[in-house]
């Protein structure tokens, strides 16, 4: 026969659904707890000690100097490698760059001023238009091709009196006419304008020309051009090294001098969501342990789903709290019928416990199943009394009657081999509950 202490989910689940109260308020607080552990994890500062605050608060502030010198070297860096891009752009784009020192073309024109103003003032202007930006600017967008953002170093004018003098030196002969062709047009083009302001006065052109010429000064200012992008190359090199250097120190002494109440409570936000989750599967599977544990471990009977899922007969069953006790009703009324149709004159109540609830319920089953056709006697100690075992055994027919809480499964099986010794007959057995 299979074994009156086997655990069946079901009953546990019941176990769980009747107190399902302090269940789920245990739930919340396991809940509740580990999200507890997992702000102590993510803020750890909040539950430290003046020493302890005190010592974050040097870490922290050495933390935030390293910081401070890493966002300072990487943006030194930023600004260098900035330098060696433009520099780069420079000494590969550049029209001066691009000049051989031994054979330079260069295309020249003289302008002389008429008027009866300041002739300083009026030059002073022009002068302006073509060192400052206001010729490239005219330019760039119909004279792209000829390099516009480079014509500051090649492009070049100077005073003397009267007399305006612009040279444009190239590595091209035509190229040079060309730009000082240009220049000269817009520079007629902006003589009304700077009449406005300085007076009338008239430029006319007294020479033009074009020739070779070799200057060991363009090899030196190109070296230094060269120089320059040399250092800031090095520059760069020198503040990743730097950058490393930096990282490396802050990294050491992160090893070397974090607390120890930060090393071993670290956590993210994420954490958080992860303890809150441990602790609702630790308040959850908790209880269903307990109750589990409860079942392996205690002896005493727990339902009367226990019995039927043994395979023994359930007549009825008891219950305290119900005024209505029709299932005890039915019982009656079918052990009655069932000892008409076997012929059956005696039953033994046989009590397993001896408590004044177990006897009372009994004696009033004695009283509804007793007839004339039908002895019924109440038993409670027939494993002891063997004047009890006699009236058992004399009636040939027994009913057991067991009480959820207090009757043991050894109780149950003592009883069960007791009366299959004796070939007494169990029609069933009464729970109370």
């Amino acid at each position: 026969m299979k074994s009156l202490k086997s655990l069946y989910l079901r009953n546990l689940m019941s176990d769980l659904y009747r107190r399902r109260v302090p269940v789920v308020c245990f739930a919340v607080l396991c809940t509740l707890f580990f999200l507890f552990l997992g702000y102590r994890n993510v803020n750890p500062e909040v539950f430290l000690s003046e020493e302890q605050r005190q010592e974050l608060e040097e870490y922290n502030t050495k933390i935030e100097e390293y910081d401070t010198a890493l966002t300072e070297v990487a943006e030194s860096l930023k600004l260098a490698n900035t330098q060696v891009e433009q520099q780069q752009r420079y000494v590969d784009q550049s029209i001066y760059m691009r000049l051989d020192s031994q054979n330079i073309q260069v295309a020249a024109a003289q302008y002389a001023v008429e008027t009866g103003g300041n002739v300083g003032n009026i030059l002073s202007s022009i002068v302006y238009f073509i060192n400052e930006g206001g010729l490239k600017a005219a330019l760039s967008e119909e004279y792209g091709d000829l390099d516009v953002e480079y014509w500051r170093e090649i492009l070049g004018c100077g005073t003397s009196g009267n007399v305006l003098n612009i040279t444009v030196l190239h590595y091209d002969v035509e190229t040079a006419k060309k730009i000082l062709e240009i220049a000269e047009q817009r520079i007629m083009a902006y003589v009304p304008e700077v009449s406005k302001a300085q007076g009338e006065f008239k430029l006319n052109r007294m020479d033009m020309s074009s020739y070779s010429k070799a200057d060991a000064g363009v090899t030196s200012n190109q070296n230094n051009h060269l120089n320059t992008l040399k250092n800031y190359r090095s520059n760069v090199a020198d503040f990743n090294t730097k950058l490393i250097s930096t990282k490396t120190s802050k990294e050491n002494y992160i090893e070397k001098n974090e607390p120890d109440f930060l090393t071993e409570a670290k956590a993210t936000k994420k954490d958080l969501v992860k303890y809150g989750l441990v602790g609702m599967i630790f308040g959850a599977v908790l209880p269903c342990f307990f109750f589990a544990m409860g079942y392996i471990l205690d002896n005493r009977l727990r339902s009367k789903d226990d019995l039927v899922e043994s395979r023994l007969n359930v007549l009825g069953c008891y219950r305290s709290k119900a005024q209505d006790q029709k299932d005890l009703e039915r019982s009656r009324i079918a052990v009655q019928l069932l000892a008409g149709q076997q012929n059956i004159s005696s039953i033994y109540l046989d009590c397993l416990n001896d408590d004044e609830l177990t006897l009372q319920v009994a004696e009033g089953y004695r009283k509804d199943l007793e007839n004339e056709e039908l002895s019924v006697v109440v038993g409670k100690h027939v494993c002891e009394d063997g004047e009890e075992l006699k009236n058992m055994v004399s009636g040939r027919t027994a009913i057991l009657i067991a009480q959820t809480g207090k009757t043991t499964y050894t109780q149950l099986e003592q009883h069960m081999e007791l009366c299959c010794r004796f070939s007494v007959e169990i029609l069933g057995c009464l729970v109370i509950e």
